[in-house]
């Protein structure tokens, strides 16, 4: 065990820059792996905690002899173990870097990947601890160290995302409750981040939800299962919607067909509900049960918009030439891009039409009428 303490530490040391010796190296290793009060940096104080417990000669030996971490020392580590910091080294190398410090680990362990060496590290850490201890506990004590660990850095870490991704609302459908309170006229974070499913990864932002202090309650440490599948349901969504939200973000619209689509409320009655010459395409496209509501408006609304849409677009002179084109290669891009993501059908209509209305202050119902117009024309549902 003392061998593979050395040898670990000293790679380490090599690609994180612990240290220029050896003592200072374990020092620094050390440090990383602890999570020490205040008083450890105070000159009278700081001996009585793990990193200036002892001096160079104990700590260089850990790696030259190599002793490794005597059971007392391995203990007197273990109190304050927090491996998040040390994680967080290894998160922030190069690709390349950290590539060859996978390279140095598969002397200890072949199946450390890229992908997988900030949590490998910190694990490892854990186990040459415990297996250095004499403590009966020692492994479930690390293990439950480390895994409470990674779960606090994970919610101080991933707040601000889990707020954007939540868009400043209670993801709860009974709630809704704003995230943010108002403080001396500023905002201030009011909301918890609960971990979805405690059997997962509560380090993973994946496995995180932003809601509440209330609901935060209710959903407590320990979900039912049909809590944890409600939950992650919810999470899918933000997720989705959040991706959505990326995919249009760039995606605008002329001012000019803005301008039709604006005036699409005011249009004559006489122009309106004129017979359409190609076959309707709506049912077809939308045959299964579930999308019955949404068929009916869009049939409503090319029934009576989409001669006028297409004319008004097509033909109406402060549209320049080539501008209807571009914007329809523009919806139909939204449609395969949110396809892609794994939208549904309902999901998409709503996203297309939200989309519309911020882009150009057309009001639903016109822009609804837009959207429909592109189903039957085979932009979108095609």
């Amino acid at each position: 065990m003392a061998e593979q303490v050395a040898t670990f530490i000293g790679i380490l040391k090599d690609h994180l820059r612990l240290g220029p010796s050896n003592a200072k190296a374990v020092r620094g290793f050390v440090k990383l792996i602890t999570d020490l009060p205040y008083e450890a940096e105070f000159e009278d104080t700081r001996k009585d905690y793990p990193v200036d417990r002892y001096g160079d000669d104990y700590m260089r030996y850990i790696i030259e002899k190599p002793t490794g971490f005597k059971p007392d020392y391995a203990d007197d580590v273990i109190e304050y173990l927090d491996t998040t910091a040390l994680e967080a080294k290894v998160r922030s190398l190069t690709a390349a870097a950290k590539q060859k410090l996978v390279t140095a680990l598969r002397r200890l362990d072949s199946n450390v990947g890229v992908g997988n060496v900030a949590e490998w590290v910190g694990d490892k850490v854990g186990e040459l601890l415990a297996a250095s201890s004499e403590r009966s506990d020692a492994h479930d004590v690390v293990v439950e160290k480390i895994s409470l660990a990674r779960a606090e850095y994970a919610r101080t870490e991933y707040a601000e995302m889990l707020l954007g991704e939540a868009q400043g609302l209670c993801p709860f459908t009974t709630c809704r409750k704003p995230l943010l309170a108002v403080s001396s006229g500023k905002p201030v974070p009011d909301y918890e981040v609960i971990i979805i499913d405690p059997a997962g990864d509560g380090a993973s932002p994946a496995n995180l939800l932003a809601c509440c202090h209330d609901c935060s309650v209710a959903y407590g440490p320990a979900p039912s299962a049909d809590q944890v599948t409600q939950a992650q349901e919810l999470k899918r969504s933000l997720e989705r919607a959040h991706e959505i939200s990326d995919i249009v973000a760039k995606r605008n619209v002329e001012q000019a067909i803005a301008g039709v689509i604006r005036q699409l409320p005011y249009a004559e009655i006489a122009d309106l509900d004129r017979e359409i010459r190609k076959p309707l395409l709506v049912e077809r496209k939308l045959p299964q049960p579930e999308h019955a509501l949404l068929v009916r408006k869009i049939l409503r609304n090319v029934g009576e918009f989409f001669r006028h849409i297409d004319t008004e677009l097509k033909n109406n002179e402060r549209v320049r030439p080539g501008g209807y084109d571009k914007f329809a290669r523009t919806v139909a891009d939204l449609f395969d891009d949110m396809d892609q993501a794994g939208t549904s059908e309902g999901e998409i209509f709503t996203y297309l039409v939200t989309w519309l209305d911020e882009r150009t202050g057309g009001g639903v119902e016109a822009c609804e009428a837009v959207v429909s117009y592109f189903v039957q024309s085979c932009e979108v549902f095609r």
